[in-house]
């Protein structure tokens, strides 16, 4: 994968970071980047008492299909 996106951003002469964001900010329903902060929200609820939450996932990905 990573050749891919090397060549790809070579091919288009532009950083690799920006094509794999783009790629996935294109496949994403909300149309952006999931920022590591967002991530990072949702763990202190996660680990709490008061969550009473089990066995769940939470996806934090902008809606990525």
């Amino acid at each position: 994968m990573q050749r891919v996106i090397a060549a790809r951003a070579a091919k288009e002469n532009r950083p690799a970071d920006e094509i794999v964001r783009a790629n996935y900010t294109d496949k994403a329903a909300m149309k952006r980047w999931v920022e590591p902060e967002e991530v990072a929200r949702a763990a202190p609820f996660l680990a709490s008492e008061s969550s009473s939450i089990t066995s769940e996932r939470i996806k934090v990905d902008a809606g990525r299909m």
